[in-house]
């Protein structure tokens, strides 16, 4: 399931999250990352509406990137990361008020 649309695909930016390699999503450290990615995600989902144009698909790319960097443990992952990180999927995933 890819959450990219044509306008993050022919976007010229790149984004980063918080995982470049494969880590260990047992480690309570680790899912305070998947927490940072979707908390960004959050961010980026309640700024692209205030950007210009010309940006707003580098702010749909990188919220983009980072659900699906974390979104999959938030919901079907280790009791350390699932119990909490659903509030953060929630956030990043609903619509921005007013908007």
């Amino acid at each position: 399931k890819c959450l990219r649309t044509q306008a993050c695909q022919d976007s010229p930016y790149k984004t980063r999250t918080l995982f470049l390699g494969r880590l260990h999503r047992s480690d309570p450290k680790t899912s305070h990352l998947d927490g940072l990615n979707l908390s960004r995600a959050w961010c980026w989902r309640l700024l692209e509406p205030a950007l210009p144009e010309p940006l707003r698909p580098l702010a749909v790319r990188a919220w983009s990137d980072h659900i699906e960097a974390s979104l999959p443990y938030a919901v079907a992952g280790d009791y350390v990361s699932t119990h909490w990180l659903a509030s953060f999927a929630l956030l990043a995933m609903a619509e921005p008020v007013g908007g």
